[in-house]
């Protein structure tokens, strides 16, 4: 019998409570989406542009996965991040791609393609994925990649985490790359940013149904989201706090609230992610 959907189930009196009624027990974390500028880097204007890695190292992640934010130059700031997480085991570098395929074909949407296609730098001949652990592809923001460097991305075989909500639907994302892709592909934001429960649905009956799929926490704020796509797939659901948009502390909080089982909690705190990443906590 397939699984009610998301609006079925919260029409419903819930019983036990929905979220958790004392404080999570605690456990460690690994963050699988943190934008931050490599180390000695000077900010420029806009939140996100400025915290460095430096500055996040105080959060209470055990393990890190960390990418540029929005720059001019992600080739510049991939090899500064993947130097960087090379000198500490807490972090793992993501690179962060840019493109010229975006997701609707509307008037901003073309504005942008057109500016990305004349402001494109030239693909390097073979881009150099040693002590990359991860891609970020932004398509609403950045385009999405095609030709020779999507070609590198699928050979690389790293988990891609794609931005993906009411912009960048899930089932976009997954025509463009899953038939693509043999790595895990990740779904920033439950796939419904910035609150879309048809986007959701979506994403969770695509985790469900493909090995490869997976969601990740971040910027997920309305609870009844986060225990949805939990409760659904369990072992397809990893912490990400997308920090600095949201401090980490403030972001485990909130997903911890909403997931009741102990167990399926260890499981997005760590578990998941650990597997994927191939990496083991102390």
């Amino acid at each position: 019998m397939a699984s009610a959907g998301f609006s079925d189930q919260w029409e419903r009196v819930i019983d036990p409570p929905l979220f958790r009624t004392e404080a999570p027990p605690v456990m460690p974390l690994i963050d699988v989406h943190v934008n931050a500028l490599p180390p000695k880097t000077t900010g420029e204007s806009g939140f996100y542009l400025q915290q460095t890695m430096e500055q996040h190292a105080a959060a209470l992640s055990a393990k890190t996965v960390v990418g540029p934010p929005r720059v001019s130059d992600y080739f510049a700031a991939n090899s500064a991040i993947r130097i960087a997480a090379s000198k500490a085991e807490r972090w793992l570098a993501m690179a962060r791609f840019a493109g010229t395929l975006w997701p609707f074909g509307r008037p901003w949407a073309l504005k942008r393609q057109i500016g990305a296609i004349f402001a494109s730098r030239p693909v390097e001949e073979q881009i150099d994925f040693d002590g990359i652990s991860a891609i970020k592809l932004m398509p609403f923001a950045d385009g999405l990649p095609s030709g020779s460097l999507l070609e590198q991305i699928v050979d690389s075989k790293l988990p891609v985490l794609v931005h993906a909500g009411e912009k960048c639907p899930p089932e976009w994302v997954a025509s463009k790359l899953l038939k693509r892709l043999d790595a895990p592909l990740i779904f920033a934001h439950l796939g419904s940013w910035p609150c879309s429960a048809d986007a959701l649905e979506s994403a969770v009956a695509l985790a469900r149904s493909d090995e490869r799929v997976y969601l990740e926490t971040s910027g997920a704020w309305i609870g009844n989201f986060i225990t949805f796509a939990v409760k659904q797939v369990p072992d397809k659901v990893m912490f990400g706090s997308n920090s600095p948009m949201c401090p980490v502390a403030v972001q485990w909080a909130h997903v911890a609230s909403a997931v009741c089982s102990d167990t399926h909690l260890e499981a997005v705190a760590h578990a998941n992610a650990a597997r994927i990443f191939n990496q083991k906590l102390d």
